[in-house]
């Protein structure tokens, strides 16, 4: 990697991290979306039209979601 005069070293990892971090996010909630089986195929296209679309929104949407849906089903049993 070539110096960069302007950003530094760090500034340009902070963003590499990020960037992983964020496509972590977008695949954590594509891959849990696929093994959602509680929804309708209408349902399922619209949230991963939501994920792709908006990806950081619809992530955390969907994930917060599926937590939601969690906890509810465990204060039931």
């Amino acid at each position: 990697m070539d110096a960069n005069p302007i950003l530094p070293v760090e500034f340009v990892l902070l963003q590499w991290a990020v960037a992983a971090m964020y496509l972590a996010i977008v695949v954590w909630a594509l891959v849990t979306l696929a093994k959602a089986n509680s929804l309708t195929v209408g349902a399922r296209i619209s949230w991963l039209v939501l994920i792709v679309i908006v990806p950081f929104v619809g992530s955390a949407a969907w994930l917060g979601f599926t937590f939601v849906q969690s906890s509810r089903k465990q204060t039931a049993k």
